[in-house]
């Protein structure tokens, strides 16, 4: 171990690790989560777009110069102004939930397989029963209606 990394136990009784003069790892950690919700919210934004130009022939071409023009733009520290203004009011805005991602329900999905409360298709091949062959067969008299248990032929033999 190095001599600026200390083992400590707190009182919640949980081990950590931290390194008490350099804090970089946790600010690059911070942007890079930081970075990450951009991502979501941008990549989020580009899809309702995308689709709305879609639809419309003219909304695509100006969705694409409009790209282009930021793609093309090199004048990059401007746009970081103007980018962390519009954070700034957004994040006095939402102050908790920029860092908390939202969280929704789950999609429902169509299962696999028979839907419940339908009915087997048959076979081709296969032949369908009426419902006079589905009564109760008689073994011993071969009669319908009951079974061979409550046969009145079986008490006369």
């Amino acid at each position: 171990m190095q001599e600026d990394q200390y083992i400590t136990y707190d009182s919640k009784e949980n081990l950590c690790l931290f390194n008490q003069y350099n804090n970089e790892f946790c600010e690059e950690r911070l942007t890079v989560l930081d970075q990450q919700i951009i991502y979501g919210k941008l990549h989020g934004m580009y899809k309702k777009a995308l689709n709305k130009a879609l639809k419309n022939s003219s909304k695509s071409e100006e969705l694409i110069n409009l790209l282009q023009e930021f793609a093309e733009d090199e004048d990059d520290s401007q746009m970081d102004q103007i980018f962390e203004e519009d954070t700034s009011d957004k994040e006095n805005e939402e102050n908790v939930e920029s860092s908390v991602p939202i969280l929704q329900n789950p999609r429902k999905k169509r299962g696999k397989g028979r839907p419940v409360g339908t009915k087997r298709f048959k076979s081709s091949c296969e032949v369908s029963r009426t419902k006079t062959k589905m009564q109760r067969h008689c073994k011993q008299c071969e009669k319908v209606g009951h079974y061979q248990k409550n046969c009145k032929e079986k008490t006369t033999k």
